[in-house]
């Protein structure tokens, strides 16, 4: 724009009397005009040009020269006003648009640079979800491919549905990691996000008050109102969630200056996780309960909780329980007793004896009712690097525990399994350690005898530690996790054969328990807390230290 408004401008002023074609006096101004932003700028030329546009028409016996032409009124308007023209010319394209160029590349270069990282991500993701999804035969062999996956889904589905039980815990392994900081850490992230997001729009005043219905002009405006009141609801539940925190800290009037103060109970904590949202590897949010309105007891009249059950997770019981015999060991085998008691119902579903979740249906759990989970606490003396002496803290000795980790999880568990029908719980802590801490079915003949030789006079020794409800994040109203847990401590030599991981397994190892272990799955706590107790071993989750 700048630089044709201006080459039109000066070549009139220039040539006024020009009679020549218009595509050389077009070339020529363009020509000019576009040199000119290069610093080809020859001052000397405007008389030239001026003369050459001036005398090509003048009379017939005037001296026709630079000094005749910028002498006369037009020649010398003419040449002063070209002049300016130039200079404004330079001023606006040298020095501001060139400029302005260069910082809007920049800040596109910037903008690039910070999402690359993104970028690469979403283009990665897209190319492993396509490679993924995308069948691995070109038309029309592609059939053969739909057909073989047809048969695997009937074979699973259908033929090979009684293998459930004993694949179960794999199927569990491969849930959505629900104690992952990994996890937490991105849900922070995304209300983060949010946060920002509802902020800058409600400061932009997309949220204003409206007595009438969204209409087609205002329907940005309700989508950003709905949002705001889905972060609302979900403020809401945190601060439940706290609430229910702060009831596990001791009381304020106890005194400021104590030394020691119980802060770990033997008894699990009950009922905290599992009000939490959303539910694990889904999108699915809890109905928000107070703590008042979590006891069966309380009659909560609009209690319209939401129903979720997983598709990804073998189920071993029927959709609708009707006819499944609670409270007692059904007829296949299966223990449906709670070692909370007998536990009432909801119609034909069975209720949760702790109290309300928010969420009903069998969620990511296998069954309705009591799911049993079966795990071993296996403690060993931790003893000096130098001397053959226990390391102490205090007057407590110090121990180690066996730990594991699941692949795809960052925290760290108990060996443990569910309990199949017609199964104990001595047998299930058996099979978890030969499973998963020596990966049994890789061994020889021989190393899988010696295995399950000391593994089973390990366990001889041990005691339980924990029966009954355990808190997590996958209970609903209608199903839950209980686990027996045994304790065992063994010696050095309880074992000639070395750990190695298990199928779905990805780290088998000792942890010295000299502090609170920040990848124990937070569940997991109070049990470990309580084994240490009874022990009479050192124990960082029973007590702690004011400064203040």
């Amino acid at each position: 724009v700048f630089l044709t408004s201006y080459g039109v401008s000066s070549q009139a002023l220039l040539y006024p009397y020009r009679e020549e074609s218009a595509s050389i006096a077009f070339f020529e101004l363009i020509q000019r005009s576009y040199l000119n932003v290069f610093g080809e700028i020859d001052l000397e030329s405007f008389g030239v040009h001026l003369t050459k546009g001036h005398c090509s028409v003048q009379a017939t016996g005037h001296e026709c020269n630079q000094d005749h032409v910028i002498t006369t009124k037009v020649g010398m308007v003419n040449y002063y006003v070209a002049f300016v023209l130039l200079s404004v010319y330079l001023l606006f394209v040298n020095v501001m648009l060139i400029n302005l160029l260069i910082a809007i590349f920049s800040n596109t270069y910037e903008n690039v640079e910070q999402k690359s990282g993104i970028i690469y991500k979403m283009q990665r993701a897209q190319m492993i979800l396509e490679f993924r999804e995308r069948p691995p035969l070109p038309n029309p062999f592609s059939l053969l491919f739909f057909a073989i996956e047809l048969a695997k889904y009937i074979y699973k589905k259908y033929i090979r549905k009684c293998d459930y039980e004993k694949d179960l815990q794999k199927y569990m392994m491969s849930m959505p990691n629900r104690h992952s900081s990994a996890a937490y850490r991105s849900s922070l992230m995304e209300a983060e996000c949010r946060s920002q997001y509802i902020q800058n729009t409600r400061s932009n005043g997309f949220f204003t008050k409206s007595t009438s219905n969204p209409t087609p002009d205002n329907k940005t405006e309700g989508i950003h109102q709905n949002q705001y009141n889905d972060l609302l609801i979900k403020i809401s539940r945190v601060e439940v969630q706290l609430a229910n925190l702060l009831d596990r800290i001791p009381a304020a009037g106890k005194p400021a200056n104590r030394n020691v103060v119980e802060s770990w109970k033997c008894a699990v904590p009950k009922h905290t996780l599992c009000l939490q949202s959303p539910y694990p590897g889904t999108k699915v949010d809890r109905m928000s309960l107070k703590k008042e309105q979590i006891d069966w007891s309380e009659n909560v009249n609009d209690y319209d909780p939401p129903k979720h059950e997983s598709t990804d997770i073998p189920k071993l019981d029927p959709s609708n329980p009707f006819g499944i015999k609670f409270n007692q060991i059904d007829d296949e085998g299966v223990n449906r007793n709670s070692y909370s008691g007998n536990y009432g119902f909801l119609g034909t579903y069975p209720r949760n004896p702790v109290g309300r979740t928010g969420l009903s249906g069998r969620g990511n759990l296998p069954r309705w009712g009591p799911n049993h989970v079966a795990g071993v606490v296996m403690l060993r003396w931790k003893k000096e690097p130098a001397a053959s002496t226990h390391m102490v803290i205090g007057t407590k000795p110090v121990v180690e525990v066996l730990l594991i980790r699941t692949t795809g999880s960052e925290n760290l568990i108990f060996p443990q399994g569910f309990v199949a029908k017609s199964q104990t719980a001595a047998t299930t802590q058996e099979e978890a350690v030969l499973e998963q801490c020596f990966n049994i079915t890789s061994l020889t003949p021989n190393l899988q005898s010696t295995a399950k030789k000391q593994v089973k006079a390990v366990l001889k020794t041990s005691h339980e530690v924990y029966k009954g409800y355990l808190d997590d994040q996958i209970n609903t109203d209608n199903a839950w996790l209980e686990i027996s847990v045994s304790m065992v401590t063994v010696d050095d030599c309880a074992f000639s054969i070395n750990f190695k991981e298990g199928a779905g397994i990805q780290e088998v190892t000792w942890v010295l328990v000299n502090h609170p272990i920040s990848r124990l799955q937070s569940n997991l706590q109070s049990i470990l807390s309580k084994a240490l107790s009874q022990q009479n071993a050192y124990n960082p989750y029973s007590t702690i230290t004011d400064d203040s």
